[in-house]
C-alpha cells in the first residue's frame, strides 16, 4: 500500500483579500498619512493597488496569482 500526503488548501476570494489588505495597508499608514486624502486620490491610489495586487512581482508580498499557481 503506497501513502500519500494531502492538504486542504482554502482560498479566500481574491476580491475580499485585495480589499482587506488595502484597509489594512491604508490604517497601517503604509501610503503615507492619508489623512484628509480627496476621494480622487484614494481611487487612483486604489486602481494602482489593485495592478500590482494581481501582477506577479509587484507587490511587496507576491501577486495573487503568483501564490495561487505556487499551489
Amino acid at each position: 500500500m503506497e501513502y500519500t500526503t494531502a492538504a486542504i488548501y482554502v482560498v479566500r476570494d481574491p476580491r475580499d483579500a485585495c480589499i482587506s489588505t488595502f484597509a489594512y495597508m491604508k490604517r497601517m499608514k503604509m501610503f503615507g498619512s492619508g489623512d484628509g486624502m480627496s476621494n480622487e486620490a484614494l481611487a487612483a491610489m486604489w486602481g494602482d493597488f489593485v495592478d500590482a495586487y494581481v501582477t506577479p512581482g509587484e507587490f511587496q508580498f507576491g501577486g495573487w496569482l503568483h501564490h495561487l499557481k505556487a499551489w
